[in-house]
Formats: C-alpha cells, structure tokens, sequence
C-alpha cells in the first residue's frame, strides 16, 4: 500500500473495524473477550454495547464504577457571559473496582469450578454486581455487570466488566472472564493484535472471539 494511502489507526479502532467486518461476512460467535490492553478503552465498550455485540473486558484494578446511576447533567448557565456550559458532571461518588472488592464481606464471594487447567482442576472465589460505567464524556452512564475474580489464597484480584444479559449466572460471567484471561500474555501485558481473531468453538454452540492475539 502506498504510504500516501496509509491511514494511522489505534488498536481499539483496528478491533473495532474488525469485530464489524466478521459480522457483515456473516461470522457467528457469541461474545468478544480481551483484556485490559483494550478494556481500559471505554469508547470501545460502548461502541460494542451499541452495536449489540456482547463483550467480557478485563479492566485494571483502578477502572471507576458507580454503585448508582450518577446521571450526568450539563450545568445550568449561571451567566450571560462567556461561553454556555458543556460539559456533563455528576454529583455521585465514584470508587475504584479494587476499592469495591475491599468492601465486600468473606461470605459475598462464590467458589467456582470452571475448568481443567494443566495441573487440574481451577477453582476460584467468584463476585459479582451490576454497576454503572461513566467515562466523564457521554451522555449517560452505561449499568454493566462488574466480575471479581480472587485466587483461593487471596493473593491476585482480576475485574472485568460484561454488557450480558442483567440475569446473566456467576457461573456464565466466570466462564467469559476464563476466555479473557487466556487471552493475556503470561507478563500480563497485552500482546499486539493480530491480523485475524482466533475463533473458539465449542460443540452445539456458538465460537467465542477471544480478540485478538498473536
């Protein structure tokens, strides 16, 4: 391609682009999963949720929820002068997913099976609640599904957040996030997209872009 012709793109665009590309191709999976290398990106997730794409993102341990809907308004003009005010503010608190976790009592969390791993059987403690996402720019607040993970011995925490259904199980959101944490790297970081999503399909059901890695 001439590079006259080359058009700068960022990995949430290319993700994008190539989510909607398998659909219009006629592509059937049933949810996107990544991790936090894209689920830092709250445009990206708004965008799939608009789009009825079902997603799972891994976020970091420092993404703001709100407990309730904070319902952003743009300030009331208190003067003809200077220029009418645009920006959308709440008044609610927002608080960390990790700051939500360290308020939750021993017995909120589930222990889980989920699958076989290579030493055996994974198990894990299990949380969940419906919160609203705000990233201080849309209209309103979006109420997703919020997912801890905590290893048995307490020593890692995994987030993630899910637009599935509002009755989606425990169980149904931890088989999303597995999807999610396979596809991170083993440093943790996100590896770079690669030129086509892996498809992963189960018998009698629907694949699962687990998106993308090399």
């Amino acid at each position: 391609m001439p590079e006259e012709a080359q058009v700068f793109r960022t990995k949430g665009e290319i993700a994008l682009d190539m989510v909607m590309r398998l659909r219009r191709e006629g592509l059937h999976f049933s949810f996107v999963a990544f991790d936090g290398g894209y689920g830092h990106l709250p445009w990206l997730l708004g965008e799939l949720d608009g789009e009825g794409e079902i997603f799972f993102a891994e976020v970091h341990s420092d993404q703001a929820i709100y407990l309730q809907d904070p319902a952003p308004t743009v300030v009331a003009r208190r003067s003809p002068k200077g220029r009418a005010p645009r920006r959308r503010q709440t008044a609610a608190v927002s608080m960390t997913v990790a700051e939500w976790a360290a308020t939750q009592s021993a017995s909120a969390w589930g222990r889980l099976s989920i699958r076989d791993g290579e030493k055996g059987e994974v198990i894990a403690d299990y949380l969940t609640q419906r919160v609203w996402v705000w990233d201080g720019k849309a209209p309103s607040a979006s109420r997703w599904h919020l997912l801890g993970r905590r290893e048995i011995d307490g020593t890692k925490l995994k987030f993630g957040l899910s637009n599935a259904k509002p009755r989606a199980s425990l169980r149904r959101l931890a088989e999303m996030q597995e999807r999610a944490i396979s596809s991170s790297s083993p440093s943790g970081r996100p590896r770079a997209p690669a030129a086509w999503p892996s498809i992963r399909s189960a018998a009698g059901r629907r694949g699962t872009i687990t998106w993308p890695w090399s």
